[in-house]
């Protein structure tokens, strides 16, 4: 499978990192349940498509459209997701270093899809897009999608949850500063509780994204995105770092692992002096 962004570790020869803070344990939640109600369409194949894929692409791309086209339930938009995931994945892998192929074309017949250039530029991410996947969920009977969609929107800036976080700032190309201290992990935190509390559709998503956001708080390995304002890229006031550790604290639903967890590393954040890139 292809690994398309890594924020990776920035070493120092500095100070040893502090000692280690409890592995959150995040509220079980359950497995994203196998979808009866809905059926995959099988749509038809554009042969402009496949002459610049291939067959199986082709029909991969048709029949996630298709079945986002049709969808009228949470439950339909959850299959179409998966659906989409799918192929964008496989287009992405079948597009890899080709910088002249014509992927708008091809994510134009996609449900909902974009592409993004990542890796300086040389990788085509082919996922999908967030106004068109939370105008989709408004048209269907049940608030998980709508919930789900609004959250990761929020949190990455598409409908995928993988790529840059709201928390992770950058002002270099993989790497700048933590937007803990400035109120965006509370958030995340917030629609990250409202999209669970409204269903299970998306649970396994939004248990991912869920980790990624108390991995913010806890993480002591170094990493790309200091704890440093990223305005002036001065390390963060100790008091705003550990005053939106509290604030979670203090507001959203947390299973005794991950307050226990944040509980052990609010004492600890510090301030750290931006490495650059």
């Amino acid at each position: 499978m292809l690994v398309l962004l890594l924020t990776g570790c920035f070493l120092t020869d500095s100070a040893p990192p502090p000692a280690p803070i409890s592995e959150v344990e995040p509220i079980a939640a359950q497995p994203t349940p196998v979808i009866v109600a809905a059926a995959a369409v099988v749509g038809t194949p554009d042969p402009g498509i496949t002459s610049k894929t291939n067959e199986s692409l082709a029909r991969q791309l048709a029949s996630a459209k298709a079945t986002f086209d049709s969808a009228t339930t949470t439950a339909d938009v959850a299959l179409a997701y998966q659906l989409t995931l799918a192929v964008g994945e496989a287009l992405t892998e079948f597009h890899y270093g080709n910088t002249t192929a014509d992927v708008d074309s091809i994510a134009a017949a996609g449900p909902g899809m974009e592409v993004s250039w990542q890796g300086e530029g040389t990788v085509a991410v082919f996922q999908p897009n967030a106004d068109a996947w939370k105008a989709k969920s408004t048209t269907t009977l049940g608030s998980a999608d709508d919930a789900y969609f609004d959250m990761v929107g929020y949190v990455f800036g598409s409908a995928s949850t993988s790529g840059w976080a709201v928390w992770e700032i950058r002002n270099w190309d993989y790497g700048g500063c933590s937007g803990l201290g400035k109120g965006v992990v509370l958030e995340s935190m917030k629609r990250i509780h409202t999209a669970t509390e409204a269903g299970n559709e998306f649970a396994s998503h939004i248990a991912n994204v869920r980790e990624q956001a108390l991995r913010e708080i806890t993480h002591t390995e170094p990493s790309n995105f200091q704890r440093c304002d990223p305005e002036t890229v001065q390390p963060t006031a100790d008091d705003k770092l550990q005053g939106e550790v509290q604030a979670i604290l203090d507001t959203v639903p947390l299973s005794d692992g991950e307050r226990a967890a944040l509980v052990e590393a609010k004492p600890k954040l510090h301030g750290e002096v931006f490495q650059g890139g």
